[in-house]
């Protein structure tokens, strides 16, 4: 994926793939289902884990239950 590029669909899409981990030890990292409708702010290399610091994530539901879940650890 290239910087400013947009991400219109991740779920169920053949663009990006998703792999379960452990949320304790991966706060940093994206989940799969918040990546849609974001716009990377680097280029991304294939197999590499995507970070909160990789793009820009639009206020949803989702990202708000996400804050949430994270307060929780």
């Amino acid at each position: 994926m290239l910087a400013v590029e947009k991400i219109d669909r991740a779920t169920g899409s053949f663009t990006i793939r998703g792999e379960a981990m452990p949320i304790k030890v991966n706060k940093d990292k994206v989940p799969i289902g918040l990546i849609a409708n974001t716009t990377f702010k680097r280029d991304i290399k294939e197999g590499e884990i995507i970070s909160f610091d990789d793009v820009k994530i639009p206020k949803s539901l989702a990202r708000t239950a996400w804050e949430d879940t994270l307060k929780c650890l």
